[in-house]
């Protein structure tokens, strides 16, 4: 609506959290005042039974009749209950959907704080610094870590540790001693025990040697 000056009346801001509450409060009294019609509604088809049995025709059509305008309103309350759900379940997705996007907004603007106070041409020559140094620092390392003193022939070095080697393999041959064999003796068998004596047969196996060899075995 425009006001004498021709500007559009500025709408106040709703408040989200005030509305969807007062929202679940009307879904409220709306679900109950259709248990309590659908209460009526099975009331009046009771009452135009009992009318029927008692042949009061006219009484019952009666009933029936208040059982479709009450039906009517149950239509007419599930119609709002179902907009009033759908419009609840619109405004609680868009608001989260606003805070999701007010807090990537709140780290992106952190994270471009963030980078204001870094260049990246700092950084490349920071990084290259620290290169530097620790090439510096490692060629400090190998100087301080070479030999200082004379400088030995290896040549000659590995002569004189043949030397030593063929000296002690000499004294370790000339300390070796022949190991002295020693008689060994052994005792003659008695003439006695090399001869094994052989017992005669008794006379039981002579008799049975004489019957096998009559038997034929």
């Amino acid at each position: 609506m425009m006001n004498l000056f021709g500007r559009a009346k500025q709408q106040p801001k709703s408040d989200t959290p005030q509305v969807l509450k007062n929202m679940r409060d009307q879904l409220n009294v709306l679900e109950k005042r259709q248990q309590y019609i659908e209460k009526k509604m099975l009331e009046e088809v009771n009452r135009a039974r009992k009318l029927v049995k008692s042949n009061n025709r006219k009484g019952a059509i009666l009933c029936l009749k208040r059982k479709r305008m009450l039906d009517k309103q149950a239509q007419q309350i599930m119609g709002a209950i179902m907009t009033i759900e759908t419009q609840l379940m619109t405004i609680e997705g868009h608001t989260t959907n606003l805070l999701a996007m007010q807090s990537m907004r709140m780290a992106t603007n952190t994270l471009r704080d963030l980078n204001n106070g870094m260049d990246i041409d700092d950084i490349a020559d920071t990084f290259d610094d620290i290169q530097d140094q620790m090439e510096i620092a490692q060629e400090i390392g190998d100087v301080i870590g070479q030999d200082i003193g004379m400088d030995y022939d290896t040549q000659d070095l590995e002569s004189e540790l043949d030397f030593i080697i063929n000296e002690q393999i000499e004294q370790e041959l000339m300390g070796l001693t022949p190991v002295p064999q020693q008689d060994i003796l052994i005792d003659p068998v008695p003439k006695e025990a090399s001869q094994v004596s052989t017992p005669l047969p008794s006379a039981e196996d002579q008799e049975l040697a004489a019957l096998a060899a009559e038997l034929g075995m």
